[in-house]
């Protein structure tokens, strides 16, 4: 696992009715992530006023989704407001409560239980390491770039876009510090397919993962690109909640690969 940069927010603010479970959370959290301070506050009016005092000082908000003086997700407004990313808690996930909490830009949302209390932490604990993860973009679209960059560095993953192929290959093979490559299949001059296929020369799928993407849903592409040597693929109509589960996963997957890797060598040296 990654270690803590020390250039990494290491601050939290947790904000919810239930003293209860506010101090369960903050107290699981400063027991399991010895780098972490975390302030604990019951009310949209006091976090706001913390916000304030302490700009670009914390990692994420987890905010219930209800509170006395903000009922309506409010808080969720201000995080982003912010620029702070959101964790929302919930005692409900009907489909409405999940639309609406969706539609703040959170980070992404648990209920208020003792599995939800556990899962926030793993979030944490990743959202701790995600700046060492260096992701290159893909597309011909600056707009779309800008789009991933917002959505990638709300998990504070460090982004670097890119519009041509040729210029994907370029920092590719200047720089060793890649953790994931999403791509674009169509792209001007060099298609994704062969911007893959050179990568494959120097790097394996376990030593830099590459995530095709596409806005054409031609049901061959998929196939096309994962036979080419990508790791996995998405449409470009994909939901926030995919995209950050198949990140996620990928280089989960990943660091358990080069993990088991390195054992061997180990075992074998």
């Amino acid at each position: 696992m990654p270690t803590l940069s020390s250039t990494v927010r290491a601050k939290l603010l947790v904000v919810d009715n239930s003293v209860f479970f506010r101090d369960v959370l903050a107290d699981t959290l400063r027991k399991e992530i010895a780098q972490l301070s975390v302030d604990s506050v019951r009310s949209c009016r006091e976090a706001a006023q913390l916000l304030n005092d302490n700009p670009d000082q914390y990692l994420a908000i987890i905010s219930g989704l209800v509170l006395e003086d903000a009922p309506q997700g409010e808080m969720l407004d201000i995080a982003l407001e912010s620029n702070v990313p959101a964790i929302a808690l919930t005692s409900a996930l009907d489909e409405e409560t999940r639309h609406k909490v969706m539609s703040k830009d959170v980070v992404d949302y648990f209920f208020k239980d003792p599995d939800g209390l556990h899962a926030v932490v793993s979030l944490v604990k990743r959202l701790l390491c995600n700046k060492q993860h260096q992701v290159l973009v893909v597309d011909d679209s600056p707009t779309y770039c800008t789009y991933l960059r917002v959505l990638l560095s709300r998990h504070h993953y460090s982004v670097i876009t890119v519009n041509t192929g040729e210029e994907a290959l370029e920092i590719i093979n200047s720089r060793n510090d890649l953790s994931i490559v999403l791509l674009d299949y169509q792209l001007p001059k060099m298609s994704g397919f062969e911007v893959i296929r050179q990568i494959r020369k120097s790097y394996s799928a376990m030593q830099l993962p590459v995530m095709g993407i596409s806005g054409h849903m031609d049901q061959q592409i998929p196939a096309q690109i994962l036979k080419c040597g990508a790791n996995d693929f998405m449409y470009k109509g994909f939901t926030v909640e995919e995209f950050y589960c198949r990140i996620n996963n990928m280089l989960d997957f990943n660091l358990c690969q080069n993990e088991l890797q390195a054992l061997k060598e180990l075992a074998s040296a």
